[in-house]
C-alpha cells in the first residue's frame, strides 16, 4: 500500500465517532485496532507502540 493511501485510510479510521467518544465494549474497540494496526507495520515503532497495550487489554488481566 501507498503511503498515501496509508495515511487515507489512517486518517478515516481515526475520524469514527468512537474514537472521540469511546468504544461501547472490548470487542469493537479490538476490532477497530485489528484494522489499523496493520496499517502501522510500515514503522516497526510505531507498531510496537500501537500494540503493546492492545495485548494487554486483549489478555483481560485481572489485575486491571
Amino acid at each position: 500500500m501507498d503511503p498515501r493511501a496509508i495515511r487515507t485510510e489512517l486518517e478515516r479510521l481515526m475520524s469514527v465517532r468512537e474514537v472521540r467518544e469511546g468504544f461501547p465494549d472490548k470487542a469493537s474497540a479490538l476490532r477497530w485496532a485489528n484494522e489499523v494496526a496493520p496499517l502501522l507495520r510500515f514503522n516497526e515503532e510505531y507498531y510496537v507502540n500501537f500494540a503493546r497495550p492492545l495485548h494487554e487489554l486483549h489478555a483481560n488481566i485481572s489485575s486491571y
